[in-house]
């Protein structure tokens, strides 16, 4: 009986590191099928910014000349390093579509007021197309107050109530990325 036992453990070690091995294969596959599907997205996205750039207003030098490009505010206002790592790659997805990309840094010690003129002032400037601020906040901060103040033509998370509803009521317009995900 010892002998069956020491046999069926024996097996049974061999098939849970043969799992694991299978597990970690299934899911370095699976990353890499997902970096070639952003890739490709990636790809696809700036051909068709290039020929819009070509086709609706002109070759891309001459939408540079117009101030034409399209610009994006980014609002950073906590000390998470996922934040500063996933606003770095939205700065660097921004860049090779040709999407001009402004970082806005604050600190905790920012009066919420600060950002609310800044955000005030990026909906009124023609030359920002769209305006998102990175999730969390610092404790302290009002995020619905904040997001809320956001032009919803300019909200490019979807957040603000005007695009939710839009959103409930399957509407054309802004669309968070996750449910459109």
């Amino acid at each position: 009986v010892e002998n069956v036992n020491a046999v069926t453990n024996k097996e049974t070690s061999s098939n849970k590191k043969k799992v694991n091995k299978v597990s970690v294969s299934k899911a370095k596959a699976t990353a890499k099928a997902n970096s070639l599907i952003a890739l490709d997205v990636l790809k696809s996205v700036k051909e068709k910014n290039q020929g819009l750039f070509k086709t609706a207003l002109g070759t891309k030098t001459e939408i540079y000349k117009k101030s034409l490009l399209p610009r994006l505010a980014i609002i950073l206002a906590n000390n998470n390093p996922a934040s500063d790592i996933y606003v770095a790659r939205k700065i660097e997805a921004c860049k090779s579509v040709g999407i001009h990309a402004d970082l806005y840094r604050f600190d905790a010690q920012t009066p919420q007021s600060e950002i609310l003129k800044l955000i005030d002032s990026l909906n009124s400037d023609s030359s920002v197309h769209g305006i998102f601020i990175q999730l969390p906040l610092f404790e302290g901060f009002d995020t619905q107050t904040l997001v809320q103040s956001i032009s919803s033509q300019k909200d490019i998370d979807g957040l603000t109530h005007h695009n939710l509803g839009q959103l409930l009521y399957n509407s054309d317009g802004i669309i968070p990325c996750t449910p459109q995900g």
